[in-house]
């Protein structure tokens, strides 16, 4: 079995959300055989780097503060895990082309108004601004950048757009002209998809 490490994991998303919600491998299999990437605060920390998302020196605060209450930090990976799945429901159901349940949406619009409540605008003589609110170091702190790039999907992207791996249900925006595209990766699962159904051909032909 190929080894999954956060180092070695691809990010075929597109976008920062989709790749946060793609830290399970693979939706498709057999839960005793889905590999969790995030399965320590710490962890939640080497996928924030390997995304760039939050500034080397940040993160060392955050590492620092977990250590200090790991109670604190496990309670917040919970909740970032939970954030997680709620998104993937939403996402999915609208790769499907259905509404997604009541419940999903209740979940999802709670954390966007928490993450929004973190943001602040600064204006300039001639722009304004969004920016965090970093006064205060919170664990929650890598999860309000993911529902940020949410937000930005749903008010900016063509939703149409927004597609699950048919092998393994990772989520990906398809940017291609045709939007045709059908896998996170076509060097990877489309290898695997387009090899079994040359087998199964055939094998049909025998």
């Amino acid at each position: 079995m190929m080894e999954r490490s956060i180092e070695k994991m691809a990010l075929d998303g597109g976008r920062l959300c989709f790749d946060f919600v793609n830290t399970v491998h693979s939706r498709k299999e057999p839960a005793s055989e889905v590999h969790e990437y995030l399965n320590s605060y710490q962890a939640l920390i080497l996928w924030s780097d390997k995304t760039d998302m939050i500034p080397a020196e940040r993160q060392k605060k955050l590492k620092a503060l977990a250590v200090e209450n790991p109670s604190q930090a496990e309670a917040v990976l919970q909740k970032v895990i939970r954030i997680r799945e709620v998104m993937y429901h939403l996402f999915s159901a609208m790769a499907a082309g259905v509404e997604p349940g009541k419940k999903t949406l209740q979940h999802f619009n709670a954390a966007i108004r928490q993450m929004l409540s973190r943001l602040k605008f600064t204006i300039g003589t001639h722009q304004a601004a969004l920016s965090w609110q970093n006064d205060r170091l919170e664990l929650e702190e890598p999860l309000w950048h993911v529902l940020k790039s949410a937000f930005e999907v749903l008010v900016q992207e063509d939703t149409d757009r927004i597609k699950e791996c048919g092998h393994c249900g990772w989520l990906f925006l398809d940017e291609t002209k045709n939007n045709k595209r059908k896998w996170c990766n076509p060097h990877s699962c489309g290898s695997i998809v387009k090899a079994k159904n040359y087998y199964w051909r055939k094998k049909a032909k025998e």
